[in-house]
């Protein structure tokens, strides 16, 4: 039987903490809190990607995050209510905020092996953790414990976002990660982002785009 309870939490952009373990070209695992730029990491199609930024982080500060358990979890995904997350659904891949998934939703895993599997969820309950981090690969998806996600927050179009962020990979390839922040004390997101988002939040460009922004609900259950 599942145990389902709505909350409204607060509408901050932690994406992982620095628990977080994503797996490098070589097969070994190493925590976000540890990840250089350049590092080659475990992406969404199952190739490996360098890691171009963080979009933001911090190595000391406490955030809120959702504890996604799963049948196949050796370890559970933390991850920020706000945070796009992909579905196991079909070719066509469909991100949705953490916040609206629900246990019996099946996430995308990549086995050690390779494959790509749905890995159904059976558990979602909130915790705190130390540190935030979101780092930024070309394809703008990331393996993290595991599992799939995207590289962006707070907007619910994945393929707007990695458009618009174009703009953001161009920049670090003209002027390189360091003038954007220092190494995993980048706390604030980028003057550049911020402004587009803002104009993400113009009513026309909400509609045109098909976007819509995380309302802070979020659902917590269980099968346990």
């Amino acid at each position: 039987m599942s145990k389902v309870c709505q909350t409204q939490i607060p509408k901050q952009s932690a994406c992982f903490p620095g628990s977080g373990q994503v797996i490098l070209s070589n097969g070994s695992k190493k925590s976000l809190s540890d990840i250089q730029y350049g590092d080659l990491v475990l992406v969404g199609d199952g190739t490996f990607e360098e890691v171009l930024d963080f979009i933001h982080a911090n190595r000391d500060q406490e955030s809120q995050y959702l504890r996604i358990e799963t049948q196949k979890s050796m370890e559970p995904l933390l991850i920020s209510a706000n945070h796009l997350i992909f579905l196991f659904k079909n070719k066509n891949d469909e991100a949705i905020f953490a916040g609206n998934l629900h246990v019996g939703d099946h996430l995308k895993r990549i086995l050690d092996n390779g494959q790509t599997i749905a890995d159904e969820i059976v558990d979602i309950q909130l915790t705190t953790s130390i540190g935030y981090y979101a780092p930024l690969t070309p394809s703008g998806t990331i393996v993290v414990n595991g599992i799939v996600a995207s590289n962006y927050a707070v907007v619910s179009n994945h393929r707007l976002a990695h458009q618009t962020m174009s703009v953001y990979r161009l920049w670090i390839r003209i002027f390189g990660p360091i003038l954007l922040g220092e190494k995993h004390e980048q706390e604030n997101i980028h003057w550049l982002l911020q402004g587009m988002e803002n104009l993400a939040h113009f009513p026309i460009v909400e509609k045109l785009a098909d976007n819509t922004f995380f309302d802070g609900t979020t659902h917590l259950s269980t099968l346990k």
